[in-house]
């Protein structure tokens, strides 16, 4: 049976998976806000790998992202912005979630700003 030899290339469609997104958003008086949700479900992300030619899976994965900005005159505004809140990070594994392949620390990163308009 050519599917259980090793020493075969496997075939099939990497980066397919379900996906969920929700986002809220609220815009008034000069106040805006948006607060997004994104997941995505374990996905098949190589095959083929070493000699034995093993797949690699990557977990599932969500991130909070945060949006916010006033506008103090109708030609000054100031923001904040803070993405992966709930600091997520990414791991790849092989044909059982024990064998980590990589595994990267998410972290939360924040970005304050300013615009003025002529």
């Amino acid at each position: 049976d050519v599917a259980a030899n090793p020493n075969v290339d496997q075939f099939a469609l990497v980066g397919l998976s379900d996906t969920a997104n929700v986002t809220l958003i609220y815009e008034k008086y000069g106040i805006s806000a948006r607060l997004a949700y994104n997941w995505r479900a374990k996905f098949l992300s190589q095959l083929n790998r070493d000699s034995y030619h093993n797949p690699v899976y990557t977990a599932p994965y969500g991130q909070l992202d945060l949006n916010l900005s006033y506008d103090i005159t109708k030609n000054i505004a100031v923001s904040f912005e803070g993405i992966n809140l709930t600091e997520e990070g990414v791991r790849t594994y092989g044909r059982d979630p024990s064998n980590t392949w990589y595994l990267a620390e998410g972290s939360a990163r924040y970005l304050v700003g300013a615009r003025f308009k002529f």
